[in-house]
């Protein structure tokens, strides 16, 4: 599943990922193009598997040879266009109103889901505010984009929605949370048929809690609801998880602010906020824990003393599939970087360029530098695969983990499906702008979807 994006305005970057070129601190995790030739021994070279991007399953070249033109390269090809999907109602009287907010691909089930928001007209006689939205699942066809059910989420007379969550199985469910105006917070299970499994009143404090939803690997669903800080600048998640059936297997809370839910792991930051100038801020120098899907704290860490993590930053904390964690800290030139392992050691920090992009794979993660061109895959304290992408650097570049675990490189001419294990091409394209040019983006089956402007999806094949 595609991950969020941030855009940093300050660099006129576009982030994607879940989750350098200089060292802090030297340690065994070799970054070999960050470090002098004679810094690096002979040993450290021959363990890079070092390639040039050159197309649909390029081999893998020696460190010596001379990277190959990009030119070659197919362009994505526009398999289908679906009709807009918004759903006819009084209440959303422009077309602007409705748009295309997330797409996920189920090859398994050939069909390619649409997550459609509907901007309710303002009407203060009806009650009616921008606020309020008809939000809509819709499952297109994978081979035609045809509309094959809608699940409506607003029912005649009832509440409207203020903002929800979306997470999918690899079963084809959806779990869906629904804020409604009414005040109620509720999680849907709806299968691939368009059907209602269940639906489940989660806790809330005051309308504003922040949800987020991660699937496990069993298809169940845990649900986190982050309260917002009381007068003491403590943060309050509650963590409840519910198997595919929809029973309650856990619940429990913890005091302190959720950073994010991945690869079955939960990443907190315990640090109370504190007081500066009269308003509350973040804390330097956060106390940070992982915990397990059922509220079980796994380990803790201490952040330096002089950094402070933003909460605008969260999709760029990492959780490897180990449970060891790397955390990025935004800087103003450059950013920091903290690999702590599973005793909340820290290991290493680097200096990472503030356009480096970073994604999860499949036992570690993928690195893209623009200023050399270069994408690398690590584990914690090592590199393992680099390769070089042919061209001058650019803007505007995405480094995502695919709904099914492989690695897509965008750049503004080119796009790359690259293996998670080695970095090896899968699919290569020339098209690269126009996944740049696209919000919403998800990958399945060699195609890519992306949203178009009238609310509806399209498909690209990347296949000649």
């Amino acid at each position: 599943m595609l991950q969020t994006f941030f855009t940093r305005t300050t660099s006129c970057l576009v982030t994607a990922g879940l989750l350098g070129s200089m060292w802090l601190t030297p340690s065994n995790a070799v970054h070999a193009s960050a470090l002098p030739a004679s810094s690096v021994s002979a040993t450290d070279k021959d363990s890079i598997a070092e390639s040039s991007i050159t197309g649909t399953n390029a081999a893998s070249l020696p460190a010596s040879s001379s990277p190959k033109s990009l030119t070659a390269m197919n362009a994505l090809h526009k398999s289908w266009t679906s009709s807009n999907l918004r759903t006819p109602s009084v209440l959303i009287r422009h077309a602007s109103n409705s748009f295309v907010s997330t797409i996920h691909a189920v090859p398994a089930k050939k069909l390619v889901y649409a997550y459609v928001t509907q901007l309710v007209d303002n009407t203060p006689k009806a009650r009616i505010s921008y606020d309020w939205r008809l939000d809509s699942l819709k499952a297109l066809d994978e081979n035609t984009g045809k509309v094959k059910w809608t699940y409506n989420f607003h029912k005649s007379g009832g509440p409207f929605t203020i903002y929800g969550e979306t997470a999918f199985a690899a079963n084809g469910t959806t779990y869906a949370f629904q804020n409604f105006t009414d005040g109620t917070y509720k999680l849907y299970s709806i299968n691939s048929s368009g059907k209602l499994n269940w639906t489940r009143s989660l806790p809330h404090q005051n309308g504003l809690d922040i949800v987020q939803l991660s699937v496990m690997k069993d298809n169940s669903i845990l649900a986190a609801v982050q309260y917002s800080y009381d007068n003491k600048g403590i943060y309050h998640t509650e963590l409840l998880h519910f198997q595919a059936s929809g029973k309650l297997i856990h619940r429990s809370q913890i005091a302190g602010r959720l950073i994010r839910i991945q690869n079955e792991h939960i990443l907190m930051d315990l640090s109370p906020m504190v007081r500066r100038g009269g308003i509350w801020d973040t804390a330097y120098g956060s106390k940070l824990a992982v915990y397990n899907q059922n509220g079980q704290q796994q380990y803790t860490c201490q952040m330096p003393k002089a950094t402070i993590l933003y909460d605008d930053m969260d999709e760029q904390q990492t959780i490897l599939s180990d449970g060891s964690i790397i955390i990025r800290e935004a800087g103003s030139t450059q950013d920091k970087w903290y690999g702590f392992s599973l005793k909340g050691k820290l290991l290493w920090k680097r200096l990472i360029p503030i356009d480096a992009q970073i994604a999860a794979s499949s036992a570690g993660y993928a690195v893209y530098q623009p200023a050399s061109h270069t994408i690398s895959l690590y584990i914690m304290n090592s590199q393992i695969a680099q390769q070089s992408v042919v061209g001058p650097p650019e803007e505007g570049i995405s480094l995502i983990q695919t709904i099914d675990g492989n690695l897509l490189l965008t750049l503004q001419k080119s796009a790359y499906v690259l293996n998670p294990q080695n970095l090896q091409t899968i699919f290569a394209s020339s098209s690269g702008n126009i996944l740049l040019n696209a919000d919403i983006r998800a990958y399945g089956d060699g195609a890519i979807y992306t949203a178009d402007a009238r609310g509806g999806v399209v498909k690209w094949s990347m296949h000649p």
